[in-house]
């Protein structure tokens, strides 16, 4: 008597063993099948939300009995003549090439969701877990093919679960390619910090007093150019550089731009400070403070010559680092400032919380600020508020002799 089972070797399997439906191959096979031209439809692609925990909880086995109860209920939903695929782990694909509309498949997805609660229920609630979904019309696939299927789909799904999850994101092109601009905006980053920082330059902002307008200090700005895009803007190259960690290297890189060029401003004005704004991810992934004070005494300069500035984003992703970080500088005498100062939630508690030496009021105050008296309060409140907590105020935006004159009667120390 012999017992065992029987698989496929040396061929990609066509069937799924753990969810009983078809699998890659046989969506690959069905679509060369239709041709080159894809029918009226949609494309369904649905995702189990946060699986990875179902398995680290509840262990594999419970995670496959979730994957076939799952594609039970996805089964259950679907119409005859549309074609289901269990694809990458806790995915699965509808095809509806009978000219199913956006309308009817959102509907399906909501079904599939009522499936799965019913489910959970009868399973007293042991797991509970969501989906998501990205939804494709045939007509969005310009590309007829099944790798260009499968990458439209899986944007579509990955802006669902971005958008927070239990959802169905229906494919946007405008969405597709701010997403090609930035997958290509991040080989553009990287391959710029592997040939020596090109296409980044580092402009200096003059920071002036408020009382007779002689230079006291200058903000680091950091510009990029991309050889394809041009100019890029700061608000949307900097969260790339956070998000990849390329902003350790580039901020590193700065800091030695930005010192450089304080040691050269010392010969014709003896006090000028730098100022240098340092994210939360150089805070939370390096060393920064051995950067700085190493950096510092490479340029024979002192440590109360630069201003370190962070936003207040900063603090909210880091609060305690931050903290430790803020304190060991001052016992450096470096300066601290607070950027973008009354523009968030917290602005005000962190102010009280720690020992800023500066508040940036933030520009957005100032645009128009002779027509809002509501802003004219604010810079108002805020000047008066740092005053008594002896802390110097800077007012960013003032781009004109007019405003300038104007910003004037609120008693800023630098602008």
């Amino acid at each position: 008597c012999m017992v065992g089972c029987i698989n496929e070797i040396g061929a990609k399997q066509k069937a799924d063993n753990v969810s009983g439906l078809l699998g890659e191959t046989s969506l690959q096979d069905y679509l060369y099948t239709i041709g080159k031209v894809f029918p009226e439809g949609f494309i369904l692609r649905i995702g189990i939300d946060d699986f990875k925990d179902i398995n680290e909880n509840l262990g594999i086995e419970y995670g496959d009995m979730i994957i076939h109860e799952t594609a039970n209920c996805i089964a259950r939903c679907i119409a005859p003549g549309q074609q289901l695929y269990r694809i990458v782990a806790d995915e699965f694909i509808i095809v509806d090439f009978l000219g199913g509309t956006t309308d009817e498949a959102r509907k399906l997805y909501k079904k599939v969701r009522f499936e799965i609660d019913r489910f959970i229920e009868q399973n007293h609630y042991e797991t509970v877990y969501t989906i998501s979904a990205g939804l494709l019309e045939s007509r969005d696939v310009t590309e007829h093919s099944f790798q260009n299927l499968m990458k439209l789909s899986e944007f579509a799904l990955s802006e669902a679960k971005r958008d927070g999850k239990n959802r169905c994101y229906i494919f946007c092109k405008e969405d597709y390619e701010k997403f090609l601009r930035k997958k290509e905006l991040v080989r553009d980053l990287r391959r710029s910090v592997y040939n020596d920082f090109s296409g980044f330059g580092t402009y200096f902002q003059p920071i002036v007093s408020a009382v007779d307008n002689q230079l006291f200090a200058a903000e680091t700005l950091l510009r990029f150019h991309s050889e394809k895009m041009g100019m890029v803007l700061p608000v949307e190259f900097i969260p790339i550089l956070e998000e990849t960690g390329l902003i350790i290297p580039v901020g590193k890189w700065v800091l030695h731009q930005s010192l450089s060029v304080c040691r050269e401003v010392h010969k014709y004005v003896p006090d000028f400070k730098i100022s240098v704004n340092v994210s939360y991810i150089q805070v939370m992934k390096s060393p920064i403070l051995t950067e700085i004070l190493t950096s510092v005494r490479e340029y024979g300069l002192k440590t109360e010559d630069v201003i370190v500035e962070l936003t207040e984003s900063g603090f909210l992703e880091s609060n305690y680092r931050c903290m430790d970080l803020w304190k060991r500088l001052r016992e450096h005498g470096i300066l601290l400032a607070l950027d973008d100062f009354g523009t968030g939630n917290s602005s005000l508690s962190l102010a009280l919380e720690l020992p800023f030496d500066e508040l940036k009021v933030d520009m957005s105050f100032i645009r128009d600020i002779k027509d809002k008296p509501q802003n004219q309060a604010m810079v108002q409140s805020i000047i008066d508020y740092a005053k008594r907590t002896k802390t110097e105020t800077c007012i960013e935006g003032i781009e004109n002799r007019e405003v300038d004159d104007y910003i004037k009667r609120f008693g800023a120390t630098w602008h």
